[in-house]
């Protein structure tokens, strides 16, 4: 896996890795963030606890989950 995003990002997130065409990111250890180009509003972005509650489009959702699952990987691998 290739450790940079594809897409700018302008933010302190974390980046966690990738899912399709989305850049995935955690911010402040509580909020999910996908980009999915390199124009400023090409993104989706919702608080860790409410990913599975949100309406997001399909694939969408399926990307803040997959960044949760890494973010959530990451947590127990560096504690």
């Amino acid at each position: 896996m290739a450790n940079k995003p594809r897409y700018e990002h302008d933010c302190t997130c974390t980046f966690v890795g990738f899912y399709k065409n989305y850049d995935l990111y955690c911010c402040n250890k509580v909020h999910l963030v996908v980009r999915y180009s390199d124009y400023g509003a090409d993104y989706s972005s919702c608080s860790i606890n409410l990913v599975e509650k949100n309406t997001f489009p399909k694939e969408t959702k399926k990307a803040l989950l997959k960044a949760k699952e890494k973010h959530l990987k990451l947590l127990t691998k560096n504690n």
